[in-house]
């Protein structure tokens, strides 16, 4: 089986991608707000521990262990749908939560917050789209270098060939527009956790943000589980959920930027 070229320059631009969009975010976002870098390296090391690390030891526990539980969330996807997005609503935003209430808790500009999201966002950006993409690419090489009777020969690497000559254009398009998506997301919450550690009588904003967390990832297990199988609709919907919460944050940040009274 030989990777197509169209899929081989798919998975290259996904690489690129998954790269420069957070790391081009970053240095936009520091040259237009000069804001400080501890809160990028926090936000970016929040989500390896809480997302990559915590998460999915309850992902070990819920869903691959064999007990009752993990059996009954496989058997339904709704109960599936629910459990995937609350686990990782209550794991990030309460990593946000602990970085911005103990490592941060110095530093209450404003705009840490966004810098904080931009790292936390782009770090999951880098790891799903630019390291996966990139390792994929480097299966395919492989694969078309060495042909049938070289890397084809071990059966799982067969079949993870297989989903990779999937890949093609409008695949990889809407991989980084979710990515873009996903960012927006994270910069959003961020300043809603912030507030709630910062403002006064804003704490509801933390619980809140799990739940908004939680809603965006229902909509990204619809179609995991098939209940919704266009992608087309799934990447829209995401859009437009990341795009209407732009509204409120916003009085959220204006608010965090105006004085605030002594005591």
């Amino acid at each position: 089986m030989q990777i197509s070229t169209a899929t081989l320059v798919t998975l290259a631009f996904e690489t690129l991608f998954g790269f420069l969009a957070p790391v081009l975010t970053a240095v936009i976002w520091r040259r237009k707000s000069a804001s400080r870098l501890k809160p990028l390296w926090v936000g970016a090391l929040t989500f390896f521990v809480f997302a990559m690390v915590l998460e999915q030891i309850a992902h070990m526990v819920f869903l691959v262990v064999d007990w009752p539980v993990s059996r009954a969330i496989a058997a339904n996807p709704y109960l599936y749908m629910l459990y995937g997005g609350l686990a990782a609503g209550i794991f990030e935003e309460t990593g946000r939560y602990a970085a911005f209430s103990l490592v941060l808790k110095k530093q209450r500009s404003p705009q840490d917050a966004i810098t904080y999201g931009i790292g936390h966002g782009g770090f999951e950006c880098i790891s799903i789209l630019g390291i996966a993409m990139g390792s994929y690419l480097v299966l395919a090489l492989l694969g078309n270098f060495m042909g049938e009777t070289g890397i084809y020969a071990d059966d799982q690497i067969r079949a993870a060939i297989s989903a990779i000559a999937a890949i093609g254009p409008i695949t990889g398009f809407f991989a980084c527009i979710e990515r873009v998506s996903a960012m927006a997301l994270h910069v959003e919450l961020s300043v809603l956790v912030f507030a709630s550690v910062f403002l006064k009588g804003k704490r509801w904003l933390y619980p809140a943000a799990i739940l908004l967390h939680a809603m965006l990832d229902f909509i990204a297990v619809l179609y995991q589980t098939g209940l919704i199988p266009s992608l087309w609709l799934i990447e829209a919907l995401i859009f437009l959920y990341v795009f209407v919460l732009f509204f409120p944050v916003r009085h959220v940040w204006r608010t965090l930027n105006a004085p605030q009274p002594n005591g």
